[in-house]
């Protein structure tokens, strides 16, 4: 009886406001630095509708109350851009009937609180979530169920900024994928931050009451999946759905700020987010190609079949962009493989990165390698799982193919320069023939060495090296990472701290205008 009367009251409240609402964040900012007026916030409200509900108006009002003084009613004004489908919504699923689709709506308002108080709420209540969301009872059966949101400030000991959400606030997944949902923010004061799930709410302030999940169903398992984690430290939140449902969610961001006089963390702000997430069965097409290079950019090799890229010679990294955004945590560092096609020996990868945006997503990838490209040809670049046991990531939880391939162009590179003259320039200038320098000799490459203190062989010793002006050794695990490179190599590397194995090598050397490079395996035996 006691639910049927708040829904009733909130229903009478708020319905000229809109219905079958499906969340929203409130987030205040203190601006009285730059208006030169005490304790003056800007309020910034965000409601997501599902669009087969009542229309949002264009004004709307949010209420701050505290135990310091009488409740405050701030009126909030819609901003431009408001009202549109959230753009990324369709990323992975197509729309349907059993996916929400879902509009962003944008409100902002300001006041100036009468005094510092240590319980500052601003405060969002209205009515109503729409009908079919699984893991709520009355949502399934008519959609009565209301919205309370907030944000808290205790601005006794200085006024404060709540976190502010910048990442998406809606998403729809798919079935049997694993996902990644950044719920990333900005905290402009530097206080340190920490996430959870919450409860959905209803109701007003003091008064609103956690609305009961279904069974099965709790604020740290909303969805039915495998696992559903949050990283208290970053937001990230990390589940692998199993079944097609409609869930509603909630986030809580606060923050601490450090009391340095009495050594205590104080609760000085924080803001909650209500959620609503489609599943669908399945992932829509392109999703389901997992990472793709973008075929607009990358002509197909008539011979391989591969797509290419063309890489300038000197170059030390290249850009790699993709049909469809990858999720950022699945990039790492070992995900790729690069080998040159004339030598057939790896060509050291040593780093993979992307600027990724506040979803924690991106739709290209840099290669960075050891040493710029000096030689002209093709190179293949094969994808490999990594470090985390999956090769990248499309932001839907679809998997690259391991050894999926692009080939690497490098070129043209320049000749190589004349040699220098060699005698006195004078002999030259006088018709006279300058002496030759004698041809350096052939290097002998040790295919061994066994560095265990006993002098011998404990050295990695190329014969006849120090002959040539040149000298550049690379060495390289199986799995193509560096070990180790010099590149005025003087037959002094003791193997440093390497375990017994085989490795591979590179050495190019040259010498008046011989130019040599040589590929070679090494075993270390200790």
């Amino acid at each position: 009886m006691r639910r049927f009367l708040t829904s009733l009251l909130i229903l009478t409240s708020f319905v000229s406001f809109g219905s079958h609402l499906a969340g929203g964040d409130i987030q205040y900012k203190y601006i009285g630095d730059s208006t030169g007026i005490q304790r003056h916030y800007k309020v910034i409200l965000r409601v997501y509708r599902d669009v087969s509900g009542i229309a949002m108006p264009t004004t709307d009002n949010i209420t701050v109350s505290s135990g310091c003084y009488s409740n405050i009613n701030v009126p909030m004004n819609l901003t431009a851009g408001s009202g549109i489908v959230s753009p990324t919504l369709f990323d992975c699923v197509n729309p349907g009937p059993n996916v929400k689709t879902l509009e962003v709506y944008r409100y902002v308002g300001y006041v100036i609180l009468p005094t510092n108080c240590n319980n500052n709420v601003f405060w969002y209540s209205n009515c109503c979530r729409p009908p079919g969301v699984t893991n709520i009872s009355n949502s399934n059966g008519g959609g009565n169920d209301g919205f309370y949101f907030d944000a808290f400030l205790n601005n006794l000991n200085g006024q404060n900024s709540s976190p502010i959400f910048v990442s998406e606030p809606v998403r729809a997944f798919c079935v049997a994928n694993p996902f990644n949902w950044k719920q990333s923010s900005v905290e402009y004061d530097g206080d340190s931050v920490v996430y959870s799930l919450i409860n959905c709410r209803e109701g007003n302030y003091p008064t609103q009451t956690d609305i009961p999940f279904d069974f099965g169903f709790n604020k740290n398992q909303p969805v039915t999946s495998t696992y559903f984690n949050i990283n208290p430290q970053t937001g990230q939140i990390s589940f692998y759905p199993t079944t097609q449902e409609i869930d509603a969610l909630s986030v809580l961001i606060e923050e601490y700020r450090y009391d340095s006089l009495w050594g205590v963390w104080t609760r000085v702000g924080s803001s909650s987010r209500d959620m609503m997430i489609s599943i669908a069965y399945n992932c829509n097409s392109v999703a389901m190609q997992g990472v793709r290079y973008d075929s607009t950019l990358y002509p197909t090799d008539s011979i391989t079949g591969f797509p290419y890229v063309d890489v300038n010679c000197g170059d030390s990294a290249f850009t790699l962009k993709f049909h469809i955004a990858l999720d950022g945590y699945s990039i790492n560092d070992v995900d790729f493989r690069l080998t040159r096609i004339q030598t057939s020996q790896p060509y050291a990868i040593t780093k993979i990165w992307s600027n990724v945006d506040v979803n924690y997503e991106t739709d290209s990838v840099r290669v960075v390698v050891y040493t710029p490209f000096s030689f002209a040809g093709d190179y293949y670049l094969y994808s490999k799982k990594g470090n985390d046991g999956n090769t990248l990531m499309n932001k839907c939880g679809i998997e690259m193919d391991e050894f999926d391939t692009i080939l690497v162009r490098v070129g043209p590179c320049p000749p190589p320069p004349p040699p220098d003259p060699i005698g006195p320039i004078d002999d030259i200038r006088n018709g006279e023939e300058p002496e030759p320098a004698p041809d350096p000799r052939q290097v002998v490459i040790p295919n061994v060495m066994s560095p265990n203190g006993d002098d011998k062989n404990d050295l990695f010793i190329i014969k006849n090296l120090m002959d040539w002006t040149t000298r550049e050794v690379t060495i390289m695990n199986r799995w193509g990472q560096m070990v180790y490179y010099n590149q005025d190599y003087k037959n002094d590397w003791n193997g440093g701290t390497l375990s017994d194995g085989v490795y591979f090598g590179i050495l190019y050397i040259s010498n008046n205008g011989i130019v040599e490079e040589y590929s070679f395996d090494l075993t270390i035996v200790r």
